[in-house]
């Protein structure tokens, strides 16, 4: 992935660690956001 096709999301520290969290081995932060919002129903979603 070149450099500028690169982004930031911001978000309260406490969401990157949980989120860090849930990465195994070498994933990177691309791969997990894909995996995550790929299972992700919103008509599921509890809030």
């Amino acid at each position: 992935m070149a450099y500028s096709d690169r982004t930031t999301i911001p978000c309260e520290k406490s969401t990157r660690e949980r989120l860090k969290s849930l990465k195994r081995g070498g994933e990177n932060w691309d791969s997990l956001l894909k995996t995550l919002s790929e299972s992700y129903d919103p008509d599921q979603s509890h809030r």
